[in-house]
């Protein structure tokens, strides 16, 4: 069986439904989104000391909250962009993981099988 070619379905015997089982990605996806988003959140400190800062220096209705809003953007962007990051190669492993495991449905009868 060549690699693009899907399996045929025990049960129902068509090919027209049958789709690799994606649940590796999926997993993958979430575990990324989250692992980026802690590590972008820890790692953000930085620059949210760096908005802080810049945020005392402009003008705002106060110093305190300038710097209190620099630092929440800070950490804020920083989470988001981890947990992009994290997503889409948590996205990719999971995608890697699907292919070498060759997990089969049948969207027409829900049966499971090996490709």
């Amino acid at each position: 069986m060549s690699e693009m070619e899907k399996p045929m379905c025990p049960k129902c015997g068509t090919k027209d439904y049958v789709v690799l089982d994606t649940t590796g990605e999926k997993i993958g996806t979430g575990v990324g989104v989250v692992a980026g988003g802690v590590g972008g959140w820890c790692g953000a400190s930085g620059g949210a000391a760096l908005g802080a800062t810049l945020g005392s220096v402009v003008p705002f209705v106060g110093t305190i909250v300038g710097a209190t809003a620099g630092a929440v953007a800070g950490c804020v962007l920083g989470a988001l962009g981890g947990a992009t990051a994290g997503g889409v190669a948590g996205n990719l492993a999971g995608e890697q993981v699907d292919k070498a495991n060759r997990m089969f449905r049948c969207n027409k009868c829900s049966s499971q099988m090996q490709g």
